[in-house]
């Protein structure tokens, strides 16, 4: 079972239990360093397979319009 929408803390541990791989929001979808890196630490602690959940600066259309971006920048947007 996939799972999206790692950023809340409070259920994080429990869901990792019942999980085989989890999308980690990073970039301009919710995410920030400190909540990534609990959940790529949960996500290692009870073996789930970690993938990146971006999202683009494009806040008003929510990431939906065709947007022009350096491949530079998209690898920021997940680290």
């Amino acid at each position: 079972m996939n799972q999206d929408g790692l950023q809340t803390k409070r259920w994080r541990d429990e869901l990792m239990t019942v999980i085989s791989s989890a999308n980690v929001a990073c970039g301009f979808h919710a995410g920030d360093p400190v909540t990534m890196r609990g959940a790529v630490v949960s996500a290692k602690r009870h073996g789930v397979a970690i993938g990146a959940h971006p999202g683009l600066p494009d806040l008003l259309g929510f990431g939906r319009g065709r947007m022009t971006v350096a491949p530079s920048d998209v690898a920021d947007y997940v680290l």
